[in-house]
């Protein structure tokens, strides 16, 4: 079991079963943070699944950093400034 820290002292039990995978009226399941995935017909299934459920997660995480990292490099105008209106800028022939 792990605690972890919330709130200053408090500290808070969290229970994770060491078993992820789940087999509930012949089907199988996965346990993950984002909730329960599933059913598959076989473990095999649903160990392939997790894998690549793993793998996605992982690459949405690392697509949110590099998009936060583009952001703070990003130079956009202030709130409330707003584009200059081009057709009002050309000069008539």
């Amino acid at each position: 079991m792990e605690k972890r820290d919330q709130d200053g002292d408090q500290k808070v039990l969290y229970y994770r079963s060491p078993e992820r995978f789940v087999r509930v009226d012949g089907k199988w399941w996965f346990q993950a943070r984002e909730g329960d995935q599933g059913p598959y017909n076989s473990r095999d299934e649903a160990e392939r699944e997790a894998a690549l459920f793993i793998a996605s997660m992982q690459m949405q995480s690392e697509q949110a950093a590099r998009d936060e990292r583009v952001d703070e490099h990003t130079e956009r105008p202030a709130e409330g400034v707003q584009a200059p209106d081009w057709e009002l800028m050309i000069e008539p022939k």
